[in-house]
């Protein structure tokens, strides 16, 4: 029997006893004593076997119900419990949110900073194929140089050889 239904049987029970009672006092003015004697018994059995059903479903009753007052107290404390944990949960997650929102404000920063730095490293480097170049023409004109040199230095061994003939012909001088 579900918990409704003893309720309803409860409730059809109690409805009984008053109506007995009633049949009881009608029948009380109208009939003589013995009469009203058996009817009396018979209404005084009546309610006690209807007590004795109304204690064992109120017994019944009583079991359930305080279980239940129970799981509830203690469903009661779980979903404070789970509301306590639901609010670290958050507070943890807005400082995690907090640390995100840093990090990601000091990747910015050093991705700027990169920027930069490859900005700065580019300029270098077209400063380095400028001086790149420069060395090269200044490597040619040295060839150049060195090669005008190379040829001065065997023009002069011509020279020096030429004086030393030139030299050998002449009589020496007396002293």
């Amino acid at each position: 029997m579900s918990m409704e239904e003893r309720m309803v049987a409860l409730e059809q029970g109690l409805a009984a006893v008053q109506r007995v009672q009633q049949e009881l006092l009608l029948q009380f003015a109208d009939t003589s004593s013995a009469r009203l004697l058996g009817i009396l018994n018979k209404a005084i059995l009546t309610q006690e076997h209807n007590y004795r059903e109304l204690s064992e479903d109120l017994t019944m009753l009583v079991g359930p119900i305080g279980k239940q007052g129970q799981d509830i107290k203690t469903l009661k404390e779980d979903v404070k419990s789970l509301k306590q944990d639901i609010v670290d949960i958050e507070v943890h997650l807005a400082r995690q949110d907090e640390q995100l929102t840093r990090q990601n404000e000091q990747l910015a920063r050093h991705g700027e900073q990169l920027a930069r730095q490859n900005e700065q490293l580019a300029r270098h480097g077209e400063q380095l194929a400028r001086h790149g170049e420069q060395l090269a023409r200044q490597d040619q004109s040295l060839a150049r140089i060195e090669t005008v040199l190379t040829q001065h230095t065997e023009l002069f061994a011509q020279h020096v050889t030429l004086l030393a003939q030139i030299l050998a012909r002449l009589p020496e001088k007396p002293l």
